[in-house]
């Protein structure tokens, strides 16, 4: 669509600047859409709706590609750091509890088996308790994944991680 007529939804999602793609063929694109298909759909559907977000406050004669800026800027941008910033706190909190953990639980073997058999027993005891401050943070981590799995842009940045490696 020239700049002097309004853009419609297909211009602006061709405006989008998607790096994310850049690096991929095609078949590895539609083998990502495919295997990660609700992923996808939850972000395509999320995407449109935000796109007619924009359409509808978008000043007249504003140009597909500055909408599609806007949406860059203030949702795509945003969401991908968002979610990366999710997943690395809560990797960065699990890898913490569980070197905490463990910490505490070798060193109540150690007393253990500094003094009596007793208290080697106390010590193991101490040790198997400290699995499970483990077990929690790690019930933490999965449901942390389990709400960034539900975010609209996932899909977004599954492909970003492919990409990467």
């Amino acid at each position: 669509s020239s700049d002097l007529t309004r853009p419609n939804a297909n211009d602006i999602a061709l405006s989008l600047s998607l790096p994310v793609f850049e690096n991929l063929t095609t078949r590895d694109l539609i083998k990502i859409r495919e295997d990660e298909r609700p992923d996808f759909e939850a972000f395509r559907s999320e995407l449109r709706k935000k796109i007619n977000e924009e359409l509808v406050a978008a000043k007249d004669g504003a140009p597909a590609r500055v909408i599609a800026r806007n949406i860059d800027e203030n949702y795509l941008h945003p969401g991908l750091a968002n979610i990366e910033r999710k997943i690395r706190n809560s990797r960065q909190a699990v890898t913490k509890k569980t070197a905490l953990d463990l910490t505490i639980a070798a060193t109540g073997v150690g007393i253990g088996l500094i003094h009596t058999l007793p208290l080697m027993i106390a010590g193991g005891i101490t040790a198997l308790s400290g699995g499970i401050p483990i077990k929690s943070a790690l019930d933490s981590y999965i449901e942390d994944k389990r709400s960034i799995k539900e975010d609209s842009l996932y899909f977004l940045w599954q492909v970003e991680q492919r990409a990467r490696h």
